[in-house]
């Protein structure tokens, strides 16, 4: 009945409306298995989707994290075309820049006050960084090398500090410049040591929550348990009974579109998987499945008298033509007689009370939904060309990190290069054992958001255009149904 819901609904009817007598045991008769719509992807999918949801928590986590996310390309777009707010200074990451100054003088290294002061109030230009690098010169994989010795020569041989920073005179930077290049091999390591005494991670974090407000107007959700949020819902996802079901059939339809192996059969098949749980699909196109030995009652029902399909036939004159062909073709369809009165609305029923008739009326509020989908179908045609150009835009940056060993980092189990020590220190607190991510989430990430023109594997591309083609069917379809809901 409808009142069971639109999804359920239509199984009824795509799967198991047809009710046949088989020459042979089908899988939904085996012993002590009900039925297959339980098995069904889709099914699947959606009660894995409910206890997602059913978590308030998880669910205001998601969209913490989606709200952060588009506010970072905000911030993004704000650097790069040079409106952004506020600074952060190399200072301002150390606990104690006075007692740096005293340890500097302490240990007579050949650095000049002018030259420290100008130093520690050097901002970091995120404009030059993004800018200076990109996917082939890989920032973060260059990071991720840094060692006391590979810093220095980043210094004095590629410019790091006027390529990193802005300094309020450029000629003096240039001063600063030859004189950490001019430091002996053992006054720079204490020069760095000094610095990594009084440098606090968490410093790092406040800085960059500051800059954030000061772009944004609010504080972020971001904070510093949020790594391991995004590690627990990742393996929550990724346990999900439907996530691999997804990722496996998803592949192998594409694939099959690829090739060209979308024939009635094999497509058939794809669909009853989907919503029935089994390569069955009661509106096969091509024929049956050659296991059955007498049909349903309804297949033997008579067709419709002509002028029923004449009154059918200028009912439908004005629609399109879609609708036309959809129409007629139901219109012959003897299992459509028994179909159309749900479709329509209209369930016959007796006794004719008003608690029945508030009873069908509830039934027939499924029939909403037919309208809610209409109305999302005309609302993704509008958001679709944005969510492409974002995709396709701007989300380089996440590119940009999941082919970094950076991203590597956080995956569980990776062995790290004895040169990280630098990075380590760097993050400090910021990066624990316990933040991590499901080994392998990098490369598959980075294969689904890759803007390769040779990429074979199933991307976002394909992803948004499977999903614009189905909205466009499905509103076809829909459109029909309203069609016959309004003559």
């Amino acid at each position: 009945m409808p009142s069971a819901g639109l999804f359920p609904f239509i199984q009824t009817y795509a799967c198991t409306f047809d009710n046949k007598c088989h020459q042979t045991v089908t899988e939904d008769e085996l012993r002590g298995q009900v039925d297959s719509f339980n098995r069904s992807l889709i099914s699947i999918l959606i009660d894995d989707i409910e206890k997602v949801l059913a978590n308030n928590t998880q669910r205001t986590e998601i969209y913490n994290i989606i709200e952060d996310f588009e506010n970072l390309q905000i911030i993004f777009n704000k650097i790069m075309n040079g409106t952004s707010q506020g600074e952060i200074k190399l200072g301002n990451l150390l606990v104690n820049p006075d007692k740096l100054r005293e340890q500097i003088a302490n240990q007579s290294i050949n650095l000049s006050e002018e030259s420290l002061d100008l130093l520690l109030n050097g901002s970091i230009s995120f404009q030059k960084i993004i800018t200076n690098y990109n996917l082939s010169t890989g920032f973060f994989d260059m990071v991720a090398r840094l060692n006391e010795s590979e810093l220095r020569e980043s210094i004095c041989q590629e410019k790091l500090l006027t390529r990193w920073f802005d300094f309020s005179d450029p000629n003096t930077a240039n001063v600063l410049d030859e004189q950490l290049c001019n430091l002996t091999a053992v006054q720079f390591q204490e020069l760095y040591d000094d610095f990594m005494e009084e440098y606090n991670s968490s410093y790092v974090y406040n800085e960059l929550r500051n800059f954030y407000i000061q772009n944004i107007g609010k504080d972020p959700n971001f904070d510093l348990t949020t790594i391991e949020t995004v590690q627990r819902l990742s393996q929550d996802i990724t346990n999900l009974d439907s996530f691999q079901f997804i990722l496996d059939d998803i592949q192998r339809i594409q694939t099959d579109l690829r090739s060209g192996n979308n024939t009635n059969t094999s497509m058939s098949e794809n669909i009853g998987l989907l919503l029935c749980g089994r390569k069955r699909f009661n509106f096969s196109i091509g024929g049956g499945n050659g296991n059955g030995n007498s049909s349903s009652p309804l297949l033997n029902t008579k067709p419709l008298d002509p002028e029923e399909k004449a009154k059918s036939e200028r009912e439908y004159k004005d629609s399109t033509p879609f609708c036309r062909n959809l129409y007629m073709s139901f219109e012959n369809n003897p299992v459509w007689k028994f179909l159309k009165p749900f479709i329509l609305g209209v369930i016959p029923y007796s006794p004719d009370t008003p608690r029945v008739r508030e009873i069908i009326k509830l039934a027939n509020r499924t029939f909403l939904d037919v309208s809610l989908l209409i109305n999302l179908a005309d609302d993704w045609a509008g958001f679709s060309p944005s969510l492409y150009r974002f995709l396709n835009d701007d989300i380089n940056g996440l590119r940009w990190f999941v082919k970094s060993t950076w991203c590597e980092r956080f995956e569980e189990g990776s062995i790290l290069p004895t040169s990280l020590g630098f990075l380590d220190g760097l993050l400090g607190n910021l990066l624990t054992t316990q933040s991590r991510i499901p080994k392998g989430s990098c490369a598959r990430i980075g294969q689904f958001i890759s803007n390769d023109a040779d990429n074979s594997g199933y991307d976002w591309r394909d992803a948004l255009n499977n999903t614009d083609e189905l909205i466009k069917e499905l509103k076809q379809y829909m459109q029909v149904i309203t069609m016959y809901i309004l003559i």
